[in-house]
């Protein structure tokens, strides 16, 4: 299952499979809390994304995490996909192009 992230800062990154997972990880001002959405954004623009944060979700707060790291990654993208082998990271533009193409 390929995978990209996208770091707006070190402590605030989005988090985007190719079947349209996602997981935004944000810092509260005292620790990271990763939200992870059930629904699929489809295409990713403003209007599905806007769809799914109304939807369900879960959210970790990492009380011991400032910035987003590997573990914080990994956790992300094995809660969007718990029965998959094995992830492969490509760059936040080919993944953009792929989830958008795709519809």
């Amino acid at each position: 299952m390929k995978y990209a992230v996208k770091l707006f800062t070190a402590s605030d990154a989005t988090i985007l499979l190719e079947d349209g997972g996602i997981v935004e990880v944000n810092h509260n001002g005292m620790h990271l809390i990763s939200t992870y959405y059930q629904d699929r954004v489809g295409r990713y623009d403003q209007d599905n994304l806007d769809r799914i944060s109304e939807g369900k979700a879960h959210c970790k707060d990492w009380d011991s995490k400032w910035t987003v790291d590997d573990e914080v990654i990994q956790d992300a993208i094995g809660w969007l996909c718990p029965f998959c082998d094995g992830f492969s990271k490509v760059s936040w533009n080919e993944m953009i192009n792929q989830i958008n193409n795709a519809q």
